[in-house]
């Protein structure tokens, strides 16, 4: 009787961990190249979390410090932040290769400061679409890489995004 209730306990276990191992949370960094209209920002960064709820569906967070600009006489630098809230939508290609996309909401600052006066400040709550493809590497790294656009006041953002991090 002993080793019944130990066969159905693991049978029970092993079960449950089937049913939840699509389920995982993901945290990782992306190094990216944005561009504000015709604006182009220097190389930043975005660190990001999401969680799968399976295969096909998550959400994440992510915020980014989309980078600086500096206008050749030094008199003028553009600084762009973001954070965005996304539903995930995902494409199993392989069992190491799924396409992706999001859309979510994003809240933004943009901010210009002048050698003098007239430093502005733009925030501002926009849609954000992207679209990548998630390589997974060994049991728990990955690779992403993703295109964002986001529709401010001050005109279109996009970025460009390489990140890695560990799912568990």
């Amino acid at each position: 009787m002993r080793n019944v209730v130990t066969l159905v306990a693991f049978a029970l276990a092993t079960t449950a961990t089937a049913q939840v191992s699509a389920a995982e949370t993901a945290l990782g960094i992306a190094r990216t190249k944005a561009k504000v209209e015709d604006l182009r920002l220097d190389e930043s960064y975005k660190l990001f979390i999401n969680h799968m709820f399976n295969d096909y569906v998550g959400v994440e967070i992510s915020h980014g410090k989309y980078g600086e600009y500096v206008d050749a006489l030094e008199s003028e630098e553009t600084k762009f932040v973001a954070t965005n809230l996304a539903a995930i939508g995902a494409i199993p290609l392989s069992e190491n290769f799924s396409l992706f996309g999001k859309l979510g909401i994003s809240e933004w600052k943009f901010e210009v400061d002048a050698a003098g006066p007239g430093n502005t400040s733009e925030t501002g709550h926009d849609p954000v679409i992207g679209l990548g493809l998630d390589i997974r590497v060994g049991s728990a790294g990955f690779f992403k890489i993703e295109f964002e656009k986001l529709d401010t006041d001050e005109g279109d953002a996009e970025s460009t995004n390489l990140g890695i991090g560990f799912r568990f």
